[in-house]
């Protein structure tokens, strides 16, 4: 058996309940278009449609004139019982939420509380500009809900902006064609269920004053509304500026690091030669691996060792060798502070220079893992030591310590180094 569904438009005259309810039923059976003074509906007026289904259109209470007949015959809709869906139809004035159709809905409502939450509201013929400015913005679309259910007994969700139609304006007993989204949101409205005994009297002699309050109530709601956006925007100012003055930061820093790299990598190339030199000086010259003789020391005290070439060590001793935590020296400034092991250093190691610092792990007689360089400026470099460190960029990270003859021999090793012949 197919479930009979009873529609009930409530609202002030000029909203155009009667229109709808002429599109939700598919022929004009209520009176519409232009009244001058009073309201086209006057009492309460029911049509069903060939399924059973009631509609049910209901008098404004906004004519004075016809107030009182009117609260009689929307509490005689109330009163019929059984299971309802109910509509408040409003309209709005220039963009803005009438008094009066809140002070219809606020006493109908209290006079029905059995509705509570369960009831919809459709703000009909919303124009363009304004219906474009709501669905635009999400902001708007919430502040205009806010607006219209502020104050109410019970607040619904269920809202709906019906476009205004031109071909309607003006227009006596048009029968619309109501868009699918307003079908649907009529057809999938909440129902509820109103007791006849629990309606009680509309409370006509308080419209007025309910008016003039609610008019007040949505002046300083706007006011509040305005106050907020007036924040926003300006926190939106705010974050803005913010956002630029990062952007100004990243690129600056940008800018300081591709100067600072072109920097590093002129030094590079400017070592270039140096360095090409060196792979063949101070170390292997056939295919045996020369060690550090003894009579190049020129003194050893307890705990210093100091070669002839300037060189000096300062720290734990194991066999004539450094082994432990100590510090090297070279003539030309180089510092290695560091733990060694059998004359290598061994573990993090941080030598320092006139123009900066490296920092990094030997492991094997060869630094491993990333390299660290940090200049005297505040520049700082990162690279890996097998995959990404050039091999003339490896001896200047070894400095003195590529003339090693043991370190040397590693880096043949481990490839980065070819072995010179003489």
């Amino acid at each position: 058996m197919t479930q009979v569904n009873t529609f009930m438009m409530v609202g002030n005259p000029g909203a155009g309940k009667s229109t709808l309810l002429n599109g939700l039923l598919g022929k004009v059976k209520f009176l519409s278009g232009i009244s001058l003074g009073n309201g086209l509906t006057t009492v309460l007026q029911e049509e069903k449609d060939e399924f059973g289904n009631r509609f049910i259109d209901t008098p404004g209470l906004n004519d004075i004139d016809m107030r009182v007949s009117a609260a009689k015959e929307i509490e005689k809709a109330l009163k019929r019982g059984g299971t309802s869906r109910i509509f408040f139809v409003s309209s709005l004035d220039s963009g803005r939420i009438k008094p009066e159709d809140k002070t219809t809905m606020k006493l109908v409502l209290e006079a029905a509380k059995d509705i509570r939450s369960n009831y919809s509201i459709i703000v009909n013929k919303v124009s363009a500009p304004v219906y474009q400015r709501i669905f635009e913005n999400k902001r708007e679309f919430e502040q205009m809900k806010t607006r219209m259910t502020a104050g109410l007994p019970e607040i619904t969700e269920n809202v709906f902006f019906n476009r205004q139609d031109p071909n309607l304006d003006d227009q006596d007993n048009m029968l619309p064609q109501l868009s699918e989204e307003l079908q649907s949101f009529i057809r999938n409205a909440p129902s509820v269920d109103v007791i006849a005994q629990n309606v009680q009297d509309i409370k006509i002699d308080q419209f007025d004053r309910i008016v003039d309050e609610s008019r007040k109530k949505i002046q300083e709601l706007e006011k509040l509304i305005q106050n907020q956006e007036l924040r926003l925007n300006l926190k939106a100012e705010e974050s803005k500026a913010l956002e630029k003055r990062i952007d100004e930061f990243e690129k600056a820093q940008q800018q300081r690091f591709h100067l600072q790299q072109k920097h590093f990598d002129e030094k590079e190339a400017s070592l270039k030669n140096e360095i090409e030199k060196l792979k063949c000086q101070n170390g292997v010259q056939s295919n045996s691996v020369q060690t550090l003789p003894s009579s190049e020391i020129y003194e050893r005290e307890s705990g210093v060792i100091t070669w002839l070439n300037g060189q000096k060590y300062e720290g734990e001793i194991q066999d004539d060798e450094p082994h432990g935590k100590g510090v090297m020296t070279w003539p030309d400034g180089d510092r290695y502070e560091c733990e060694w092991k059998n004359g290598l250093p061994h573990g993090k190691v941080v030598r320092t220079m006139r123009d900066g610092r490296y920092e990094c792990v030997w492991k094997d007689g060869l630094p491993h893992g990333t390299i660290v360089f940090i200049s005297v400026r505040g520049g700082r470099y990162e690279r890996d030591w097998v995959l990404h460190t050039a091999n003339m960029l490896k001896r200047e990270i070894l400095g003195p310590m590529a003339r090693d003859p043991r370190v040397r021999e590693n880096l043949i090793r481990a490839g980065f180094m070819r072995r010179c012949i003489d």
